[in-house]
């Protein structure tokens, strides 16, 4: 799926979704013929007999090395559950694709500055930028609390701007200027310069929307808790 249709499809319902979930079935079955062994120590992971761990986005996920199903640990608890699509495509990626002695650069930037390709960089970023802008519009502290709770530090410009876990060592940026009299709401996601050691540039995007997925329910849960108080 190209990177315009990707974005194109983010929020077109069940259709989309289910699209999704076959290609992460498939890119499952193509994980089972690789070494699994291999790719943990090469991306400097740990295992046990049955599993490989990865933190990310401040949890902790697991992949099955015999089926390939990738679950995730919800936080407070010891169980474990299916993982969302986007988290599985983008772990599956860093499995395959991710290069051994891959390191984070600890210097970012927007995602559409890493490729050459003129239609991602024109399309894509301005697409997602603009619509989780407007989500979050009006919204300051709630975005602020939601990335204090995915362990968000203060971190670069922006009425909300926050480096925040994303996979091991390597961070991502959110930045967030709320709307003013002149310009409208922006939100930007800004990834480490070397981003593309772990993953595809496509995957980058699957990333993103899993990224945008736990800061919205991180900002549901800062919300029921202000009016609880």
């Amino acid at each position: 799926m190209s990177i315009e249709a990707f974005v194109n499809n983010m929020n077109k319902g069940k259709n989309a979704v289910s699209n999704y979930e076959i290609m992460t079935e498939k890119t499952r079955d193509l994980f089972l013929t690789y070494d699994t062994a291999a790719m943990a120590e090469k991306m400097g992971l740990s295992e046990d007999e049955g599993y490989i761990y990865a933190h990310y986005i401040s949890r902790l996920y697991r992949v099955n090395k015999k089926d390939g199903l990738v679950e995730v640990q919800p936080e407070n608890t010891q169980s474990w559950e299916k993982a969302a699509y986007e988290d599985a495509l983008t772990l599956y990626d860093i499995l395959g694709y991710g290069q051994a002695g891959a390191a984070p650069a600890g210097e970012f930037l927007q995602i559409q500055n890493l490729s050459d390709v003129h239609n991602a960089r024109s399309y894509a970023g301005s697409g997602m930028n603009d619509r989780y802008g407007k989500e979050y519009e009006g919204r300051v502290q709630t975005l602020q609390k939601a990335l204090s709770a995915l362990g968000g530090v203060p971190f670069g410009k922006g009425d909300v701007s926050m480096r925040l876990p994303f996979f091991e060592k390597m961070d991502v940026v959110i930045s967030f200027w709320d709307a003013d009299d002149e310009f409208p709401a922006s939100l930007n996601i800004l990834v480490d310069k070397n981003i593309l050691q772990y993953m595809h540039y496509e995957t980058i995007w699957y990333a993103a929307g899993g990224l945008m997925k736990r800061v919205k329910e991180a900002a549901q849960a800062a919300e029921r808790k202000d009016t609880t108080c």
